[in-house]
């Protein structure tokens, strides 16, 4: 018996996809802006079927693989956990006066998956919201050194 989960989480945001993206591809930062990543990499470059390691807080290093990739639009981040694997999705939308929609979908596939969402059902939601607002904050300083950066 397959046991899922799913979690879907919007949030409208001043900036471009591709700023967003680029953040997102640089694995080796996450540690920087996540508040549930202690460190992580990838062996090869940001694409599809690429994989490495992330060492979330609160647990010991798993697997991630690099799922359907489509430049500055969708991400998809496949974490392979004890007895569970987790999805989690960014989907990049172009939201009203020119901002940006970034959809966060996480699907808890397992066992595992499953008892971890019973018990931190209302953690887990907020996570979510952490982890965009730190996205968003790490891609304006981003934002804000090339701007800097160019000007000189």
């Amino acid at each position: 018996m397959l046991i899922r989960k799913e979690l879907i989480h919007e949030c409208e945001v001043d900036g471009k996809a591709e700023e967003y993206f680029k953040v997102l591809s640089d694995v080796s930062k996450w540690y920087q802006w996540s508040p549930n990543i202690s460190q992580a990499t990838l062996a090869g470059p940001f694409k599809e079927g690429s994989f490495g390691l992330v060492e979330p807080k609160r647990m010991s290093f798993c697997q991630l693989l690099i799922g359907k990739t489509i430049t500055n639009q969708k991400v998809t981040l496949i974490f392979k956990i004890p007895l569970s694997v987790l999805y989690i999705e960014y989907n990049f939308f172009k939201g009203k006066n020119g901002q940006t929609i970034i959809q966060r979908k996480s699907t808890l596939h397992g066992f595992v998956g499953y008892v971890l969402y019973i018990l931190r059902a209302k953690s887990i939601k907020n996570d979510f919201e952490q982890t965009i607002q730190a996205l968003h904050k790490q891609a304006m300083r981003l934002r804000r050194f090339n701007m800097h950066a160019f000007q000189k």
